[in-house]
């Protein structure tokens, strides 16, 4: 008893007064209070991983959709331990750079266009992705000037929850590729930009957008296998950094060393990647 105390006095004043409050500004404090409360009773639940910011959009994505503080946890809890979640929530979210490197490979396959002018720009998927994978793509929420929820954000989470990882990965792919014309015309700072204002605009309320995206994300083959492949080559270049002592690979620019040179080949449907690494 007194440990789960202690947990919730620490996180209280810190999920309350800070990261709930401005996630869901918009919301009455009795929702913020509720979202709060899933929170603070995950932390007590699955102490290893406690509270990481990130957490606090999706639990309230599930607490706006069920209204109930109970199926919100339980949503939320079985969400994270059944897809494998906690390694973003943990310290140093270990999972992150993993699904960063992966993210930056799919584009070199599925969005070759845009991956040469992000090489050139010099930028790559840490520049935007960290809300998409953190939050699920619930950081929307919180720049919502209602308190509707996004109708494409629906279709994100059903997919996510029927497919999992895969869905997130898919998901990113058709965002970049909806707007590779026009960041085909960006430099970093404006990408940078463009992708910061993005929840801001009406994209997740386009209807538009949503008759797109069932078909388009379906036309990407990410597999389960090839993110296991993309899984082994990230964890063979975190060996390789290892033993040859190379220093740690800052979090805006990982693996550069490697990713820079390395050659990427889809066999037709396959999507057979081979990586070449001196």
């Amino acid at each position: 008893v007194g440990s789960e105390m202690c947990i919730r006095d620490r996180y209280q004043r810190r999920v309350h007064g800070l990261d709930v409050t401005r996630s869901f500004r918009n919301h009455p404090e009795t929702v913020q209070n509720s979202v709060m409360n899933v929170l603070i009773s995950y932390a007590v639940f699955n102490p290893e991983v406690e509270y990481c910011q990130g957490m606090n959009c999706i639990a309230g994505f599930f607490f706006l959709l069920y209204e109930d503080e109970a199926t919100a946890f339980n949503i939320f809890s079985t969400l994270i331990a059944n897809h494998g979640l906690s390694g973003l929530f943990k310290i140093n979210v270990p999972l992150l750079a993993q699904y960063f490197y992966q993210l930056n490979r799919l584009i070199a396959v599925f969005l070759p266009g845009l991956h040469t002018h992000f090489s050139r720009e010099s930028i790559n998927s840490t520049y935007f992705a960290s809300p998409w994978f953190l939050t699920l793509f619930t950081y929307t929420l919180q720049s919502n000037k209602t308190t509707q929820i996004p109708p494409l954000l629906l279709l994100i989470l059903d997919d996510f929850l029927t497919a999992g990882v895969k869905a997130l990965f898919k998901t990113s792919l058709f965002i970049l590729e909806y707007f590779e014309d026009k960041l085909m015309e960006l430099g970093l700072d404006s990408i940078v930009q463009f992708f910061a204002e993005l929840p801001k605009t009406d994209f997740f309320f386009n209807e538009e957008v949503m008759k797109n995206y069932r078909t388009r994300i379906e036309s990407y083959n990410v597999t389960s296998s090839l993110l296991e492949r993309l899984d082994n080559e990230y964890e063979e270049i975190c060996a390789i950094c290892e033993h040859r002592k190379i220093p740690q690979v800052s979090s805006s620019e990982p693996f550069k060393h490697f990713v820079e040179r390395s050659t990427t080949q889809c066999d037709g449907n396959k999507n057979t990647l081979v990586i070449f690494s001196s």
